[in-house]
């Protein structure tokens, strides 16, 4: 039900575009692209795996809890993926600085495309949600054309970065490209039933 612009389509849109195409320096982009979406992986670890939290139950409820968010929004927070690249910066340390970049697209991304899902952007500055009119999941709000599109651009940004991208991000485009497909096939078995 509930899968975000997808954790592979937020690495290669971010290799993409933070890695010129190219995807390097991959390193830091791929951890930049992942952290937003760790305390995700967290929670559906903890509910689906350890509690046996139904599905459902996840994502219409445990979500949706004050102590899940927090955890969620501090990866989410622009002011403090800002702080982390300021504080980078200070210390000349730029693989640190890439991660930031890229985790404030990652951020930047799920700004545009959450509705009722909406993560806290401004902490600790703002309690405030920008609800999108465009969800990356919900019917409601374009989600099944969002999905149909996000789905194609990945595909494509694959394939790009298969064919294009230098050393290991040649391996991480077909590896990306396998990871989508599987978790289409995840989302629509687990998650389909439910909508």
């Amino acid at each position: 039900m509930l899968a975000g612009v997808n954790t592979p389509g937020h690495i290669v849109l971010n290799l993409l575009v933070v890695g010129r195409g190219s995807g390097q320096p991959w390193k830091p982009i791929l951890l930049g692209a992942l952290l937003p979406d760790l305390p995700m992986l967290v929670l559906y670890a903890v509910e689906r795996g350890v509690l046996g939290t139904p599905e459902r139950l996840i994502w219409q409820q445990s979500y949706f809890s004050e102590s899940w968010q927090l955890f969620i929004d501090v990866f989410n927070s622009l002011p403090l993926i800002g702080l982390l690249f300021v504080i980078a910066h200070l210390r000349r340390w730029p693989f640190v600085k890439v991660v930031a970049i890229s985790m404030a697209l990652h951020a930047g991304t799920d700004l545009l495309v959450h509705h009722d899902d909406a993560h806290r952007h401004f902490l600790p500055f703002s309690q405030w949600r920008f609800a999108s009119p465009v969800s990356y999941w919900d019917p409601a709000h374009h989600g099944r054309m969002f999905a149909v599109s996000e789905l194609g651009a990945v595909v494509f940004g694959c394939l790009w970065l298969s064919a294009r991208g230098e050393g290991a991000v040649r391996r991480l485009g077909v590896a990306l490209l396998v990871a989508t497909l599987g978790f289409v096939l995840f989302a629509v078995t687990t998650w389909g039933p439910l909508g």
